[in-house]
């Protein structure tokens, strides 16, 4: 695929847009952030000089920092489908449509199989990741097709995992130089201190969403 035509499309898609990309992930990032206060508000967020110190005669965390712990995890995961929700949304937009932005909350009506594919593209990555480094990398980019097929409405777990190892079969390499062709703007972020990012996020975004539609359609 022409990285350079992507890349000169998704400009030219956010060109007077960029306030249409942020609104969804600012909202969700303002969700995210509520559900993170309120908890943090009910369980202890930090190690205290005394968990530590029952930590280090017990070996083990006082009952509030493991509830913290695990009520964070949970929050985290009831906040699933608002990932796939901000990828269906920008998915819409860089398809020419005029997405709404009730559409981020469309997807816990498929929250299982979100949580599910989530969780095993974890596990598969991680176990990957145990052996060794690449084959945690290659197996990271054979399932970065999950989200995207689930944001497009796949529901069967199995299926959706299949279908991204299939898609990226002789394109993961492809894919791997298309995401480092933006460290030059992620650099820009970073030594601007995030102001960049106002242009930089929505660019990435649907450039990457284009080059899944432009995958979508080879394997058509």
């Amino acid at each position: 695929m022409d990285r350079k035509a992507i890349k000169e499309e998704a400009k030219a898609k956010i060109k007077g847009n960029l306030w249409t990309i942020w609104k969804a992930i600012l909202l969700v990032g303002l969700i995210s952030g509520g559900v993170s206060m309120i908890l943090s508000s009910i369980f202890p967020a930090t190690v205290t000089p005394d968990m530590l110190q029952t930590y280090l005669n017990t070996g083990k965390l006082p009952d509030g920092y493991s509830t913290n712990q695990l009520v964070s995890t949970l929050a985290n995961i009831a906040l699933m489908p608002l990932t796939i929700g901000v990828v269906a949304y920008i998915l819409k937009f860089s398809r020419g449509e005029k997405p709404e932005i009730k559409v981020i909350f469309d997807f816990y009506k498929n929250f299982l199989p979100i949580f599910v594919v989530t969780l095993l593209v974890g596990i598969f990555v991680g176990a990957g990741m145990m052996l060794l480094v690449i084959p945690g990398i290659i197996i990271a980019l054979m399932l970065s097709m999950c989200n995207y097929l689930l944001a497009d409405g796949k529901t069967e777990i199995w299926q959706t995992i299949k279908d991204s190892a299939a898609m990226m079969k002789g394109h993961k390499w492809e894919y791997f130089v298309f995401g480092l062709s933006f460290i030059g703007w992620i650099l820009l972020v970073a030594i601007t201190f995030g102001i960049a990012a106002i242009y930089v996020v929505p660019y990435m975004s649907v450039a990457q969403c284009i080059w899944y539609d432009k995958l979508k359609a080879l394997n058509k």
